[in-house]
Order: C-alpha cells, then structure tokens, then sequence
C-alpha cells in the first residue's frame, strides 16, 4: 500500500469505491439482512459454521452472498451447488468476492498492474452480483463477515446506496494486522462508519476498544453450538477400527492445521504423555500446510504409530469423532504473525458431546471454555504444560466426567436460536427503515 495523492492510504480493497459506477434501487426491508462472506459452507471452518447458523436460525430473514470458488487457490468449492438446493433458506452466489491468495507483487507498478488487469475485474464483477440481487433480498442492513478483504463494498454500499453496515469480527483480523500502520489507518476509519460491530468474544470486544472503537457499538455474541447434534452418545465402533484406536484412550484435535491450534505442541507432549498413559492415542482431524510439517514432527519423536491424521472429514459425521474420544485438546496460541483464535468453536461442540477439554489461555477461547469447570486452559506454548494438563484429565475419570457434564451444560445455554436473534435484534436496532 502506497499514499494516494490526496494524502490518504490507497489499496485496492478500498479503491474500489472510487471506480465501480451504477447504484441502484430497491425497498429495504427492516426484518431482512444480507450477510456477505467469502467463507461459507461448504467450506469447513469456525466462521463458516457461524455464517451458515445465523442463517439457518433465522427462517430466511438473514440470506447469503458467498462465493463459488475458494479465494485460497481459485478453484471451484466441492459440492458448493449441492449444499444450495439442499439450504433452507436462499444462498446467492458469484465465482469470487475477493481476489485469489497470491504472494505480494514488489513495487508500487507491479501493484497497480496486478490491480487493473485482475483484482479491479474481481471486485467489479463482485459488486455487479451484490446490485443485482439488492432487489430480490431487499435488506435493512448489510453484514460483513469479512473486515480487511470486505470492507470496499462496506464503504460503497454506505456511502452509495445509504446501507447501514453490520460488522462481524472474531479476533485474529485484529491481532494480525496490528504491525501494519495503514491497515490499522484504514480499518479505524472503515469502522466508525459503521453502525453496529458484533464481536465474537470478550477478547475482540476489548481489541477494538483499544483501538479506539466507540463501546457502544460493539455487540458482544458469543459463537453457539448445536447441542441437539453435538451430544454425548455410543462410541462408533467402526469408526474405531478404520483408524485402528480400539482400545486406546483417544485424545482428539479437530481444526484447521495451522501454527495457532497448536497441533506440533500436542504431539511434542505425546512423549509424556504416554509414558503416564501407555496405549493414549492422539487423533487429528482438519487439513492444512501445516499437516507434512506435523506428520514429520511424528516421526522424529517416534509417535507416528500413536498419531492418527484422520484429514478432513465430511461435517454430518463430526459428532461421531467427538464421541469416540476421551478427551479433546487444542493448546491455541498466537502464531508468529498474530494470529489466534477469535473464540474456539470446537471447544463448545466437544462439551456438547460431552468431553472434557484443555486448550490454551490465548485469544478469546477463554470465552469459550471455562477454566477448571469445563476443561483446563494452559500455556499453549509450553509442551510440559499440555502434558499435564491432558494426563490429569485423563488420570481422574471423576474429574474428567464433571467436566464434560459441565461442558454439556454450557453448550446446552449457548443455543444458535438464542444467538441468531440477537445477531437479528442488533441488524434490526440500526436497519434502513421500510421505504427510506
């Protein structure tokens, strides 16, 4: 990014607003909201499922924009047309919302080529799709699921078209771009012309605070879960024999595998943890770059035959692998870059179903579990740590199962219907009035 000429930092998110022409008009409706994110399902993924309940919940009041292609390689999302047929409620789609993941192009001409051959195509062809189906959702507001990569249309869609903008923000947008000045220029001044900011933990609601975003328009809803589906229920045996665990004490991780879950320190704690759990067996189930890293850190510790790497597995069995655990371990922290975790979704799937957890004190998973009543959090850094946190849990079959009915409770009081009208009441309180 680069000074504009007026003095401002232009980027190509932002640019945007000054060349996609062409407004158009509709009758809002207050009731309605249209949620905008790269990130929906079928793609798997904590703020996809998030996304994905919000709209579930709300009876076709909160419909969706998303994309057809991953922004990640470009290619086209398995099963994306029929997971649409099958949605209760509408799924509008275009091929890209934001422009593939490719490394940075040196220099201010390489960065403005880049934009007008590809990127400015993208956004234009993004904005096209969100005016045309302006008049069949006929929404109140406008909610964001994305801060950096969405904020253009945030900004055009308020200044042109007198949208209200709803904000969804999980954490790690914050942390990661806090070493950039002109991000965090530019995403102070994104926020406050937006009219409502949902947070997603206590953790984000205090960031933006710090950074200088008005309280008042911070609303903290906190992610739910499914405790209906995500419930305590009989061990699938045969899901223990395909991946040869029957009879061992299973510790499960489920995530995307990447530096901030912490996988490497789980499986850099098996060591000693088998030496106190002789036959523990430690199950990994998400993909990601960071798996030939992990699968090689199995094997110079010598645990590969005690680490199973299930790979990504289809969301209508999730539960099935939760409930063949003992207990579920994800010792987050922050990655290098700043990322970390905004909330820590799985933590309240598994207390649905009933497991008692350990994960790291970082982020806003201290939202999500409740240390020494649901599970154990510790530093997700320290390997000694995270083994004694996992064998006390698994030493103490008394203590283990107050803490996974603890966590059943908590799951039981974080219902996705209570959290989706919220997200309705906060969209609601700053929509466009019928006819304005």
């Amino acid at each position: 990014m680069s000074p504009a000429p007026d003095g401002r930092i232009w980027d190509s998110e932002c640019a945007i607003v000054s060349i996609v022409g062409g407004g158009t008009s509709f009758h809002p409706d207050p009731a309605k909201v249209l949620l905008v994110a790269s990130t929906f399902p079928p793609v798997i993924g904590g703020s996809a499922t998030v996304y994905e309940r919000l709209c579930h919940e709300s009876a076709g009041a909160v419909q969706v924009l998303t994309a057809s292609h991953s922004y990640r390689d470009g290619q086209e999302i398995p099963g994306w047309a029929e997971f649409d047929r099958r949605a209760t409620y509408p799924v509008h789609r275009t091929r890209l919302l934001r422009p593939v993941l490719s490394d940075a192009p040196q220099g201010l001409i390489s960065k403005v080529q880049r934009y007008l051959v590809g990127d400015r195509r993208i956004y234009a062809q993004a904005f096209s799709a969100f005016q045309r189906i302006l008049p069949v959702v006929r929404p109140g507001c406008l909610c964001l699921g994305e801060l950096y990569s969405l904020r253009w249309l945030g900004r055009q869609a308020s200044r042109g078209l007198g949208l209200p903008i709803v904000q969804y923000v999980h954490g790690e947008e914050i942390t990661m771009g806090g070493g950039s000045r002109h991000y965090m220029w530019g995403l102070n001044s994104y926020l406050s012309e937006c009219a409502a900011v949902v947070c997603v933990s206590s953790f984000t609601r205090s960031l933006l605070i710090e950074r200088g975003v008005d309280p008042q328009r911070l609303h903290l809803i906190p992610n739910g879960v499914d405790a209906g589906r995500f419930c305590p229920g009989p061990r699938d045996e045969r899901l223990l024999a395909k991946h040869r665990l029957q009879g061992r004490r299973v510790l499960l991780t489920v995530g995307r595998l990447e530096p901030k879950k912490g996988q490497d320190t789980l499986i850099q704690a098996l060591p000693g943890i088998l030496a106190r759990c002789p036959g523990a067996a430690l199950l990994v189930v998400g993909d990601g770059s960071y798996g030939d890293s992990l699968r090689r850190l199995a094997a110079d510790l010598r645990v590969e035959d005690s680490v199973v790497f299930a790979g990504k597995v289809d969301d209508g069995v999730l539960p099935d692998y939760y409930r063949i655990a003992d207990l579920f371990a994800m010792p987050n922290r922050v990655a290098e870059n700043g990322d970390t975790e905004g909330f820590g979704l799985v933590f309240l799937e598994a207390g649905g179903c009933g497991l008692p957890v350990v994960g790291g004190h970082a982020g806003g998973v201290v939202d999500a579990v409740e240390n020494g009543v649901t599970g154990l959090l510790v530093d997700g850094k320290s390997v000694s740590a995270v083994a004694e946190a996992c064998c006390r849990i698994l030493d103490n079959p008394d203590l283990a199962s107050r803490m996974g009915a603890a966590g059943r409770q908590l799951a039981l009081g974080s219902s996705w219907s209570e959290r989706a009208s919220r997200f309705r009441s906060v969209c609601q309180g700053v929509a466009r009035p019928a006819g304005a």
